[in-house]
Protein backbone atom coordinates (compact mmCIF):
# COMPACT_ATOMS: atom_id res chain seq x y z
CA UNK A 1 0.00 0.00 0.00
CA UNK A 2 1.15 3.54 -0.72
CA UNK A 3 1.47 5.50 2.54
CA UNK A 4 -0.77 8.53 2.76
CA UNK A 5 1.09 11.83 2.90
CA UNK A 6 -0.20 13.76 5.88
CA UNK A 7 -0.56 17.39 6.75
CA UNK A 8 1.33 18.75 9.73
CA UNK A 9 1.13 21.81 11.92
CA UNK A 10 3.65 23.17 14.39
CA UNK A 11 3.80 25.41 17.41
CA UNK A 12 6.93 27.54 17.24
CA UNK A 13 9.71 26.91 19.74
CA UNK A 14 11.24 29.70 21.83
CA UNK A 15 14.37 29.54 19.65
CA UNK A 16 12.31 29.91 16.46
CA UNK A 17 10.30 32.79 17.92
CA UNK A 18 13.53 34.54 18.95
CA UNK A 19 15.03 34.08 15.47
CA UNK A 20 11.88 35.43 13.81
CA UNK A 21 11.78 38.44 16.13
CA UNK A 22 15.40 39.26 15.28
CA UNK A 23 14.69 39.16 11.56
CA UNK A 24 11.54 41.26 11.91
CA UNK A 25 13.43 43.81 14.02
CA UNK A 26 16.21 43.91 11.46
CA UNK A 27 13.81 44.63 8.60
CA UNK A 28 11.54 47.01 10.49
CA UNK A 29 14.37 48.58 12.44
CA UNK A 30 13.08 52.10 13.00
CA UNK A 31 10.02 53.18 14.95
CA UNK A 32 8.20 54.46 11.86
CA UNK A 33 8.88 51.19 10.01
CA UNK A 34 7.07 49.23 12.74
CA UNK A 35 3.87 51.29 12.43
CA UNK A 36 0.98 49.26 11.03
CA UNK A 37 -1.12 50.15 7.98
CA UNK A 38 -3.85 48.21 6.18
CA UNK A 39 -1.14 46.73 3.92
CA UNK A 40 1.21 45.78 6.76
CA UNK A 41 4.05 47.60 8.48
CA UNK A 42 5.29 50.83 6.96
CA UNK A 43 8.61 49.07 6.46
CA UNK A 44 6.91 46.45 4.29
CA UNK A 45 5.05 49.16 2.36
CA UNK A 46 8.37 50.89 1.70
CA UNK A 47 10.02 47.67 0.51
CA UNK A 48 7.04 46.96 -1.74
CA UNK A 49 7.31 50.46 -3.23
CA UNK A 50 11.02 49.89 -3.85
CA UNK A 51 10.18 46.63 -5.64
CA UNK A 52 7.56 48.34 -7.81
CA UNK A 53 10.06 51.00 -8.83
CA UNK A 54 12.67 48.35 -9.64
CA UNK A 55 10.13 46.41 -11.72
CA UNK A 56 9.11 49.50 -13.68
CA UNK A 57 12.75 50.40 -14.30
CA UNK A 58 13.43 46.90 -15.68
CA UNK A 59 10.30 46.79 -17.80
CA UNK A 60 11.10 50.18 -19.32
CA UNK A 61 14.28 48.69 -20.77
CA UNK A 62 12.47 45.84 -22.59
CA UNK A 63 11.25 46.84 -26.04
CA UNK A 64 9.63 43.50 -26.92
CA UNK A 65 7.08 42.04 -24.48
CA UNK A 66 8.02 38.54 -25.60
CA UNK A 67 11.51 39.12 -24.22
CA UNK A 68 10.22 40.18 -20.80
CA UNK A 69 11.15 37.52 -18.28
CA UNK A 70 8.15 38.09 -16.03
CA UNK A 71 5.30 40.50 -16.65
CA UNK A 72 4.14 40.60 -13.02
CA UNK A 73 7.18 40.58 -10.70
CA UNK A 74 4.79 41.13 -7.81
CA UNK A 75 6.36 41.65 -4.40
CA UNK A 76 5.39 39.64 -1.33
CA UNK A 77 6.97 38.55 1.95
CA UNK A 78 6.39 35.04 3.30
CA UNK A 79 5.34 34.57 6.90
CA UNK A 80 8.52 33.72 8.82
CA UNK A 81 6.66 31.36 11.13
CA UNK A 82 5.56 29.47 8.02
CA UNK A 83 9.18 29.23 6.88
CA UNK A 84 10.17 27.91 10.32
CA UNK A 85 7.50 25.20 10.07
CA UNK A 86 8.57 24.24 6.55
CA UNK A 87 12.20 24.01 7.63
CA UNK A 88 11.32 21.71 10.50
CA UNK A 89 9.24 19.50 8.21
CA UNK A 90 12.07 19.34 5.65
CA UNK A 91 14.57 18.32 8.36
CA UNK A 92 17.77 19.92 7.00
CA UNK A 93 21.07 18.43 8.12
CA UNK A 94 23.91 20.60 9.50
CA UNK A 95 26.13 21.81 6.70
CA UNK A 96 23.42 21.82 4.03
CA UNK A 97 23.26 24.71 1.56
CA UNK A 98 19.87 26.31 0.86
CA UNK A 99 18.89 28.42 -2.15
CA UNK A 100 15.97 30.87 -2.07
CA UNK A 101 14.52 31.46 -5.56
CA UNK A 102 13.10 34.93 -6.12
CA UNK A 103 14.44 36.27 -2.84
CA UNK A 104 13.20 39.87 -3.21
CA UNK A 105 14.73 42.01 -0.47
CA UNK A 106 16.11 38.90 1.22
CA UNK A 107 13.74 38.55 4.17
CA UNK A 108 13.02 34.84 3.62
CA UNK A 109 16.70 34.18 2.86
CA UNK A 110 17.97 35.81 6.04
CA UNK A 111 15.00 34.31 7.87
CA UNK A 112 16.04 30.75 6.93
CA UNK A 113 19.66 31.49 7.87
CA UNK A 114 18.59 32.83 11.26
CA UNK A 115 16.00 30.16 12.06
CA UNK A 116 18.44 27.40 11.08
CA UNK A 117 22.00 28.71 11.62
CA UNK A 118 23.51 25.25 11.00
CA UNK A 119 23.20 25.75 7.23
CA UNK A 120 26.68 26.16 5.77
CA UNK A 121 25.28 28.85 3.45
CA UNK A 122 21.95 30.33 2.39
CA UNK A 123 21.88 31.99 -1.03
CA UNK A 124 19.15 34.30 -2.30
CA UNK A 125 18.76 34.69 -6.08
CA UNK A 126 16.80 37.73 -7.23
CA UNK A 127 16.23 38.90 -10.80
CA UNK A 128 15.92 42.62 -10.00
CA UNK A 129 19.40 43.96 -9.29
CA UNK A 130 18.09 46.80 -7.08
CA UNK A 131 16.44 44.34 -4.70
CA UNK A 132 19.45 42.02 -4.63
CA UNK A 133 21.67 44.95 -3.64
CA UNK A 134 19.14 46.11 -1.05
CA UNK A 135 19.12 42.63 0.51
CA UNK A 136 22.80 42.85 1.39
CA UNK A 137 22.11 45.87 3.59
CA UNK A 138 19.79 43.87 5.85
CA UNK A 139 22.30 41.14 6.72
CA UNK A 140 24.09 43.24 9.34
CA UNK A 141 20.82 44.58 10.76
CA UNK A 142 19.69 41.11 11.86
CA UNK A 143 21.53 40.51 15.11
CA UNK A 144 22.65 37.25 16.64
CA UNK A 145 23.67 33.91 15.24
CA UNK A 146 22.85 33.01 11.66
CA UNK A 147 24.26 31.00 8.79
CA UNK A 148 26.43 32.60 6.11
CA UNK A 149 24.23 34.56 3.69
CA UNK A 150 24.90 35.51 0.06
CA UNK A 151 22.77 37.37 -2.48
CA UNK A 152 23.05 37.06 -6.24
CA UNK A 153 21.41 39.24 -8.90
CA UNK A 154 20.52 36.69 -11.60
CA UNK A 155 17.73 34.90 -13.44
CA UNK A 156 17.26 31.78 -11.33
CA UNK A 157 15.86 29.96 -14.37
CA UNK A 158 19.38 29.97 -15.81
CA UNK A 159 21.15 28.89 -12.62
CA UNK A 160 22.88 25.59 -11.91
CA UNK A 161 21.71 24.49 -8.44
CA UNK A 162 23.61 21.22 -8.31
CA UNK A 163 25.60 22.40 -5.27
CA UNK A 164 22.52 22.83 -3.05
CA UNK A 165 20.78 20.24 -0.90
CA UNK A 166 17.68 22.38 -0.26
CA UNK A 167 15.60 25.04 -2.00
CA UNK A 168 12.83 27.40 -0.94
CA UNK A 169 10.27 28.87 -3.34
CA UNK A 170 7.42 31.20 -2.42
CA UNK A 171 5.49 30.37 -5.57
CA UNK A 172 2.52 32.71 -5.41
CA UNK A 173 3.71 35.02 -8.19
CA UNK A 174 6.60 33.18 -9.83
CA UNK A 175 6.71 31.71 -13.33
CA UNK A 176 6.25 27.95 -12.84
CA UNK A 177 8.22 27.05 -15.99
CA UNK A 178 11.24 29.09 -14.86
CA UNK A 179 11.03 27.62 -11.36
CA UNK A 180 10.91 24.13 -12.87
CA UNK A 181 13.96 24.80 -15.04
CA UNK A 182 15.96 25.88 -12.00
CA UNK A 183 14.82 23.05 -9.72
CA UNK A 184 15.65 20.46 -12.39
CA UNK A 185 19.35 21.14 -11.75
CA UNK A 186 19.12 20.20 -8.05
CA UNK A 187 20.75 16.87 -7.13
CA UNK A 188 18.69 13.77 -6.47
CA UNK A 189 17.53 13.69 -2.85
CA UNK A 190 17.37 17.47 -2.50
CA UNK A 191 14.47 18.82 -0.43
CA UNK A 192 12.31 21.60 -1.88
CA UNK A 193 10.03 23.74 0.29
CA UNK A 194 7.31 25.62 -1.56
CA UNK A 195 4.40 27.87 -0.68
CA UNK A 196 1.36 27.63 -2.95
CA UNK A 197 3.31 25.75 -5.62
CA UNK A 198 2.83 22.08 -6.47
CA UNK A 199 5.59 20.17 -8.22
CA UNK A 200 4.86 17.37 -10.67
CA UNK A 201 6.79 14.43 -12.03
CA UNK A 202 10.34 14.05 -10.80
CA UNK A 203 9.43 15.03 -7.23
CA UNK A 204 8.00 13.05 -4.33
CA UNK A 205 5.70 14.87 -1.90
CA UNK A 206 7.00 14.42 1.64
CA UNK A 207 4.28 16.35 3.45
CA UNK A 208 2.07 19.40 3.37
CA UNK A 209 2.26 22.08 6.04
CA UNK A 210 -0.69 24.11 7.24
CA UNK A 211 -0.38 27.88 7.31
CA UNK A 212 0.28 28.78 10.98
CA UNK A 213 -0.61 32.46 10.63
CA UNK A 214 -4.24 31.97 11.61
CA UNK A 215 -5.45 34.86 9.47
CA UNK A 216 -7.95 34.85 6.62
CA UNK A 217 -5.29 34.57 3.91
CA UNK A 218 -4.37 30.90 4.15
CA UNK A 219 -1.55 29.40 2.12
CA UNK A 220 -0.40 25.82 1.75
CA UNK A 221 3.18 24.72 2.20
CA UNK A 222 4.70 21.65 0.56
CA UNK A 223 7.90 19.73 1.16
CA UNK A 224 9.16 17.66 -1.78
CA UNK A 225 12.14 15.42 -2.39
CA UNK A 226 13.75 15.39 -5.84
CA UNK A 227 13.85 11.92 -7.34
Amino acid sequence: MIPKVGSVTFALTEEEEDAIARVENGYDNKAWEKELTEQGTKGFVNRKRQAEEAKEKYQSTVSNLREMKDKSLRYSEANLGFIACLLRAADPQPGYKLVDLGSGTGRSTIGAATIYPSFSKVVGIEFLDTLARSSKGFVGKVRGRKASVEFKAADFGDEDLSGFQMAFVDGKYLNAAEVGAALSTLPSGAKIMTIDLRLGSGYSLVTTVDDPSGDLVLNTGYVYEKL
